[in-house]
């Protein structure tokens, strides 16, 4: 059993559950609701003429990390985000996969025509930016993560105070929990929705799923392979790599 959530008219429904019901279950509910409000109450506000531009460095957990930092910072100060993913691992445009989950507009899954251009009459943080907007090459440095490649500043703001630039640009990597915070404003579109679900219907009751990272933290994966062989063999199962080579 749990809190019924469901999508109308693109905003998402939390269903109240009965207080008679599980204690854990009206809890539950009971964050979902505050959620629910505070995600109203900031869609409502009137957005002021600033943006913050995401351009999100790393796997998929880092990307939805940072675009989750950048998000919260652009409904605490009014201004719009725009998310940039052509740098990251993934390779691809977000909007082809999420869209809002509101009728929220002052979030951005891609970068709207014309955009690079008019960024370059905004003032800019980091400063370095001024008059090229987001138009720069960037490197990474273990040290200070992302920097422009001309200056070496780090390509982030401080997102604990307001700033008076137009333009607040931020590319990092990075992961963590708050990756999850992404789908309280992003659902999968209508395609990606309809690819889960026919993989899903292939799927019997019981499965083994395996992902092995091979990235960053190395695994001896070949060994493990080997060895839950005769667990799996003749039964169904979904198999996940990052970067494995055989």
């Amino acid at each position: 059993m749990a809190v019924k959530i469901e999508e109308k008219d693109g905003v998402m429904i939390y269903r109240r559950p009965s207080r008679k019901g599980p204690r854990d279950l009206w809890r539950a509910w009971q964050v979902l609701r505050r959620r629910y409000l505070l995600r109203i109450r900031l869609m409502t506000r009137r957005l002021g003429a600033g943006y913050v531009f995401c351009r999100p460095q790393g796997g998929w957990n880092d990307t939805l990390v940072q675009v989750s930092l950048c998000l919260d910072y652009a409904l605490r100060h009014r201004r719009r985000l725009i998310i940039d993913t052509s740098r990251s691992g993934l390779l691809d445009v977000l909007a082809r996969y999420f869209r809002p989950a509101s009728t929220f507009r002052g979030i951005a899954f891609s970068v709207p025509e014309g955009f690079a251009d008019h960024s370059r009459s905004m003032s800019c943080l980091p400063a370095s930016l001024t008059g090229r907007g987001v138009r720069y090459e960037s490197e990474y440095r273990e040290e200070t993560n992302y920097v422009e490649a001309l200056s070496r500043q780090r390509l982030t703001f401080d997102m604990n105070r307001h700033h008076v630039e137009q333009l607040l640009v931020h590319e990092q990597c990075g992961g963590g929990g708050d990756s999850r915070r992404f789908f309280d404003w992003a659902v999968p579109t209508k395609e990606v929705r309809t690819e889960i679900e026919k993989s899903l219907h292939k799927l019997p009751l019981a499965y083994f799923a395996v992902h092995i990272r091979h990235t960053d933290r190395k695994t001896k994966y070949k060994e493990f392979l080997a060895a839950v062989q005769p667990l799996v063999a003749g039964k169904i199962y979904w198999f996940a790599q990052t970067a494995l080579r055989f």
